[in-house]
């Protein structure tokens, strides 16, 4: 059986701690990222910081980089995968001798957010093509058909009819699939709505608020009456901007109603009834 001197120990206890913390956060994420660390957001020290980290790595033997991934982790499998003959360049040994762990792993959370960030907008960009296209397409087919139903044209009608059928189904599909991705995001903002901390410029306020709907700007707008006790300065023009919101969504779907009973029996504003699906409450509002 081996005996393990003090400095030994000492090395392996500090590699035991790195490769426990590497494993549960997973701070192999960080050798190679999606995107650049300026795309990211990371500042020059925070970069810097990551190479460091990846020169630790890179210099480890690779049976002790298998570690990382799995494994047992003892004094004997760490001397057995090549610890006590590795020597590190200063470099290399800077993130050995100060191995900020909650550091590297908001740096893997950072990411993770990131790369969440972009799918989402890319997602919600192809929706929105999908859906601007549809409704250019329904508005083409719209005057077609007028024109064929005064010219008396039985079958180009009926065509137009299965066409615009056809556009109707397609775009309340990408319709819910847009109002889905904005509920992913929405009771999170809607939360930092009504959080001093986040939001305190006028035009940041609107911009939350031209995207809610008509329950969501509901359930705001009784969550911010419950609070007008202590209002901080914000609120009240938070609640101003609700309240011209929902005057606006009001009138517009008042208007569709009336355009809707007036105009072709196939011409109907699917999207807005479903755009106006409520939202779930989040816990912390339900309180």
């Amino acid at each position: 059986m081996r005996v393990f001197s003090e400095d030994y120990k000492k090395k392996a206890d500090q590699v035991i701690f790195i490769l426990e913390n590497a494993r549960e956060n997973n701070f192999l994420r960080l050798l190679h990222l999606p995107y650049t660390m300026d795309e990211i957001g990371f500042k020059p020290e925070d970069q810097n910081y990551i190479l460091f980290f990846r020169a630790f790595y890179n210099s480890l033997p690779h049976a002790l980089k298998a570690k990382f991934s799995n494994g047992l982790c003892t004094y004997e499998t760490l001397y057995d995968s090549g610890l006590n003959d590795w020597t590190p360049t200063p470099i290399e040994k800077y993130y050995f001798e100060a191995p900020g762990v909650s550091t590297i792993a908001s740096y893997v959370k950072r990411v993770d957010d990131f790369v969440k960030e972009k799918k989402w907008q890319s997602d919600m960009a192809f929706q929105q093509e999908k859906i601007d296209g549809l409704k250019k397409k329904r508005g083409v087919l719209i005057e077609e058909l007028k024109i064929h139903q005064n010219n008396f044209d039985a079958d180009k009608v009926a065509d137009l009819n299965q066409q615009l059928k056809l556009n109707e189904d397609t775009l309340a599909y990408h319709v819910v699939q847009h109002r889905l991705l904005l509920e992913e995001v929405e009771i999170t903002n809607l939360d930092k709505l009504l959080n001093a901390r986040y939001i305190r410029d006028r035009s940041t306020l609107q911009h939350w608020v031209e995207r809610f709907n008509l329950p969501t700007l509901y359930q705001l707008r009784e969550e911010i009456s419950k609070r007008m006790g202590i209002q901080p300065l914000w609120l009240p023009t938070l609640k101003k901007q609700v309240e011209g919101r929902i005057d606006k969504l009001i009138n517009e779907s008042t208007a569709a109603l009336i355009a809707q009973a007036g105009g072709s029996p196939i011409y109907s504003r699917q999207e807005e009834k479903l755009c106006n699906t409520p939202l779930s409450v989040s816990p912390s509002l339900a309180r």
